[in-house]
């Protein structure tokens, strides 16, 4: 099934068009015993609702205050008796002297996903002294107790990780890690391993007793430097409670996969056509349907509405089990992003707030004009590092730009901090330009010679 929308508006499948005040409840989450036809049709109808209802959506679980005043419809107070879901994991009982931290911490969960799971306010505030907390299966994992002064590279060289993978298991910390501080001032829970474990295959091939045994591995046929978490594909969920529904995953699929999707897939953002087929979201990543099947059994393949192969919205599905860098990428990356179907390069640059100049530089593969970007690819979106070319060849001391606010006069720090005089910075590093509009956040800076360093005195 192919959906063609009007832009500007964007889809939220199975319960509203953003933008517009009319939306429809779905029945699958309410109550029906003893109402009347009457009031069962009318709730099937599209309302006019109040704003609230735009924070309401499919699958999303609210209080019965929220659910009985967000209609002006004369079924409202149905609404009170819907169906909340029971917890998919274990359930614990808050005892006395338990707190938010030590909860997750005993329970191999991060902090921030047991708050987004129970929808408890962020960073434990008014956290609950008694009842019962949701620890959800799919989410357990190594659990690490973050100390003042921890850094995402302290804690990942610690620990055996790199810094993309910590930042993929726990996007609460920011996509360069810049919440670090304040997760740590509160003592917030991290995963250092991979939330929900590795992938067993449900239906493994037959095979032959023998004498000896040949593990089984998954081998993806794209070269590139290999990371064993990546963010996901759809959208980082916040710490704030019912901000966004963290959408499931499908039944069977594999649990440790870098890159995960939620139908439709956008196949045209020029048009706005979108796909729920097997063989759309497939090309959309560059893989093949098989493969697509292989990772979620769970797809029904006989049951679509204009394909026999599609995809639910209401779940998420393996896509990358392992996403890549191209070779050629620079060393000095610190977050990969992926392009996602639809996307061009402009849309992907403006996205991560870099230039294409930039972006052509960290990522050589796609081109100095961009012209071979390639949707489904796994880019560099940032850099922590980098050395820019035309720097002095005999620099030995070097120093990455923070701040590059103009206000702020970016070159003026450095030349202070350095005590280096503005002709002379410049000088050495020629892509700053004279008036210092060429600084770019992450990059290394030229501040010191073998000969002349009077900003680290021997």
């Amino acid at each position: 099934m192919k959906l063609y929308l009007p832009q500007p508006l964007s889809l939220k499948v199975g319960v509203i068009f953003y933008g517009l005040s009319i939306a429809q409840i779905n029945l699958s989450n309410v109550n029906t015993t003893g109402l009347s036809a009457t009031c069962i049709s009318v709730l099937q109808q599209s309302v006019a609702c109040d704003p609230l209802l735009l924070q309401v959506g499919f699958g999303r679980y609210e209080d019965d205050v929220t659910l009985s005043t967000v209609c002006t419809s004369s079924c409202a107070t149905a609404l009170t008796t819907y169906i909340r879901p029971g917890c998919e994991g274990s359930q614990y009982t808050i005892e006395a002297g338990d707190t938010c931290q030590s909860i997750s911490l005993k329970n191999g969960i991060s902090s921030a996903a047991m708050l987004q799971a129970n929808g408890f306010q962020a960073y434990c505030a008014n956290f609950p002294t008694s009842g019962s907390v949701c620890i959800p299966t799919s989410m357990h994992c190594t659990p690490y107790e973050l100390q003042e002064g921890d850094t995402c590279d302290k804690i990942a060289s610690r620990q055996g990780l790199t810094k993309p993978q910590l930042v993929a298991w726990n996007p609460e910390v920011g996509p360069l890690c810049g919440n670090i501080g304040k997760l740590a001032s509160k003592s917030m829970t991290l995963c250092v391993s991979n939330p929900g474990g590795d992938w067993v295959d449900p239906n493994p091939a037959e095979h032959q007793p023998t004498s000896t045994t040949t593990p089984w591995s998954l081998v993806i046929t794209n070269s590139g430097t290999a990371f064993s978490a990546f963010p996901s594909a759809t959208p980082i969920p916040t710490l704030l409670p019912n901000e966004n529904y963290v959408t499931p995953f499908a039944n069977g699929s594999r649990l440790d996969c870098d890159v995960y999707m939620s139908p439709p897939v956008l196949l045209d953002m020029g048009n706005g056509t979108y796909s729920y087929t097997c063989a759309d979201v497939a090309g959309a990543y560059g893989i093949t349907v098989s493969d697509l099947l292989l990772w979620n059994p769970g797809i029904n393949t006989t049951g679509g509405f204009s394909d026999p192969c599609e995809l639910s919205f209401a779940y998420k599905y393996c896509v990358i089990p392992t996403a890549t860098l191209p070779t050629d990428t620079t060393t000095s990356c610190v977050f990969p992003a992926l392009a996602d179907p639809g996307w061009t390069c402009d849309m992907y640059v403006q996205r991560y707030n870099v230039t294409k100049t930039a972006f052509a530089a960290w990522n050589p593969s796609v081109g100095d004009d961009c012209s071979r970007f390639q949707q489904g690819m796994t880019y560099c979106a940032s850099v922590e590092h980098y050395k820019p070319t035309g720097e002095i060849s005999t620099c030995s001391y070097w120093a990455m730009a923070n701040d590059t606010n103009p206000t702020d006069n970016p070159c003026g720090i450095f030349e202070t901090k350095y005590k280096l005089d503005h002709a002379r910075f410049v000088a050495w590093n020629p892509s700053l330009n004279s008036d210092c509009s060429g600084i770019v956040r992450g990059y290394d800076y030229c501040v010191g010679t073998p000969n002349f360093h009077p900003g680290f005195p021997s």
